[in-house]
């Protein structure tokens, strides 16, 4: 398997990856307490939270009808940040980069036919004997 098909499977599996995080983050809230990080999906979002909350157990799922929500307090009570990047941006860059490298995985390679790609080193008649062109 060339290194462009491999770079496309690898985009298309993100892709769904993505896809599916989306789906699921639309309808649920989910985070993982890594530390003083919280990383999770909401809203159809990734999202790092570093602010000063009330201590959370180290993974909480909930539906978004019934999610948590932070207090004024919290964030006043030292700052913070959070980053979110909606999840149909990672999608859409994944399958940009699956079409570039299903594109170059196309490309016949030189000397090669461009119809078939059938390998025409030493052939002098300037025909492909496999498909004629």
């Amino acid at each position: 398997m060339s290194k462009a098909r491999k770079l496309e499977v690898v985009a298309v599996a993100l892709a769904v990856l993505c896809l599916a995080l989306f789906v699921i983050a639309t309808y649920y809230v989910f985070f993982v307490r890594i530390g003083k990080y919280y990383i999770g999906c909401d809203a159809g979002c990734l999202t790092v939270d570093h602010r000063p909350v009330p201590v959370l157990p180290m993974t909480y799922f909930q539906s978004s009808s019934n999610e948590i929500q932070w207090t004024d307090a919290a964030v006043s009570n030292g700052g913070g940040w959070i980053v979110a990047i909606p999840l149909w941006a990672p999608f859409v860059l994944c399958l940009v980069v699956a079409a570039l490298a299903h594109l170059r995985a196309r490309k016949p390679a030189p000397g090669a036919c461009r119809k078939c790609g059938y390998d025409l080193t030493g052939n002098v008649t300037g025909r492909c004997p496999e498909c004629g062109t």
